[in-house]
């Protein structure tokens, strides 16, 4: 039997435990009708419709640093996770829909990673495209497995000529909790799909 969102709404309150499903901060806006599951600190969860994987069921959680625009989005896909920043756009960086985009952990640039970014849209986050990078469950070597140690990540990439002046432009987020947020993702992923 299907569940309807307002039950799994409650349910992962309950796996959350004391959480708020308060308004989202300013910057990525959920599109309206948009059911948010939970929220947590900065996080807001929603489930979604995943673009990388041909629109399969996923869970989001999205943050947006204080007083800012830029924001920090996690997607729980059956395979793993996908990884993103947003304001930036396909159009102007990517290549078939691909820019290069590098990560380090806790301010040590000597664990820098070069990788892959693709750009990812999000139905729930209409306003805002993402530059992601995709970590597979079971991938002991993956550059993003810091996430669940570190206490801020660092995504980077080129563009020259933006409007900071420097060729590469940098967001760094806080991820104190981020083992909460990602067994929250879990959770929101395995209720949605329980009751497809």
């Amino acid at each position: 039997m299907k569940q309807t969102p307002t039950s799994i709404v409650a349910i992962a309150a309950i796996a959350f435990g004391a959480v708020s499903c308060g308004a989202q901060s300013a910057g990525a806006e959920l599109a309206e009708g948009t059911a948010t599951y939970a929220s947590y600190g900065p996080w807001t969860f929603y489930q979604t419709n995943s673009e990388a994987f041909d629109g399969q069921l996923s869970c989001a959680a999205v943050a947006t640093l204080p007083g800012s625009f830029d924001a920090i989005r996690i997607e729980r896909v059956a395979e793993g996770y996908i990884y993103g920043i947003n304001g930036f756009n396909r159009d102007d960086l990517g290549a078939n829909g691909t820019h290069p985009l590098a990560i380090w952990f806790d301010g040590d640039r000597s664990t820098r990673a070069e990788t892959g970014g693709r750009f990812v849209r999000d139905p729930a986050l209409p306003l805002d495209d993402w530059l992601s990078h995709y970590r597979d469950l079971d991938d002991p070597e993956s550059p993003l497995n810091g996430f669940l140690l570190a206490d801020e990540v660092t995504f980077a990439l080129d563009n020259p000529g933006n409007r900071t002046g420097n060729d590469e432009v940098t967001m760094t987020f806080p991820l104190g909790t981020f083992e909460v947020v990602e067994r929250g993702l879990d959770r929101c992923f395995e209720m949605a799909t329980d009751f497809q």
